[in-house]
Parts: structure tokens; C-alpha cells; sequence
């Protein structure tokens, strides 16, 4: 997949705009949801869920260009499901690969690739907090 992700620098810039948008709603999404009781834990992760899916909608339809459904393709692999495409919007939301190589054509540092530590851990940690919550 090395090469195939950015066609300029103007497109690698997009990229990693369209990934800040999605991590910064993931921040806020984990905090909402974090955070949150009773029934507005309900409320919250409906709006969650589709705002996620909005700043998702950029990404996909990167996928969409590197890797084109076929008009044969079965019912799992049209919705992605274990499949190269659901792979490569996986690392194209957070694999290290595509991140850098954004950051080199966009001539910007590694700080993508701290942001996406950060984000990382931020992750692991709201889940953890959430489970010794949950069991305390």
C-alpha cells in the first residue's frame, strides 16, 4: 500500500486535515461517552455514532478511489467487511504508513505521528477508566 495514498502534496494535506477532524470528534466522542451516565449515556452515543460516521465519510471515499468496489463483489466485501478495503480505511484512520508518508509530501514533522500516540493512548486510557469504573 506504500505510494498509493497521495497523489500530491495538496492531497496529502487533505488527508491529514480530514484525519484531524476525525480525531478530534474521537476526543471529544471518548469524553462524551466517558463522562456521561444514565440515560443521556444513550443519547450521547447516538450522536456520537453519527457524527463519527460523518467525519468517517471523507476517508471512505478515499478508500473508494484506491480500491473501487466491483460490480461482482459480494455482500460482506460491498460493506467492507474483512476485506483489503476495510483494511486500508483502517490504516488510512490510523496506521502509521499512510501518516507518515502524508507528513513527508506535506512537509510538515512527525508531529502527525505523536498526535496519533497521543490519540492512541487517550483511547486506552478512557477505556480503562471505564472498565475499572465499571467494575468498582
Amino acid at each position: 500500500m506504500a505510494g498509493i495514498h497521495f497523489s500530491n502534496r495538496e492531497d496529502a494535506i487533505q488527508y491529514l486535515r480530514d484525519l484531524s477532524r476525525l480525531w478530534i470528534g474521537w476526543l471529544f466522542a471518548l469524553a462524551a461517552l466517558t463522562f456521561t451516565r444514565s440515560w443521556l449515556t444513550i443519547v450521547a452515543g447516538v450522536v456520537v455514532l453519527w457524527v463519527l460516521y460523518r467525519l468517517a465519510r471523507p476517508l471512505q471515499e478515499r478508500v473508494d478511489r484506491i480500491l473501487p468496489i466491483e460490480a461482482t463483489a459480494t455482500v460482506d466485501e460491498a460493506r467492507g467487511r474483512r476485506t483489503d478495503r476495510d483494511r486500508l480505511l483502517r490504516s488510512l484512520a490510523y496506521g502509521v504508513e499512510p501518516i507518515r508518508e502524508a507528513s513527508d509530501l506535506a512537509a510538515v514533522g512527525s508531529r502527525w505521528l505523536v498526535m496519533r500516540h497521543v490519540i492512541l493512548a487517550a483511547t486506552a486510557a478512557a477505556f480503562l477508566l471505564v472498565i475499572v469504573d465499571f467494575v468498582i
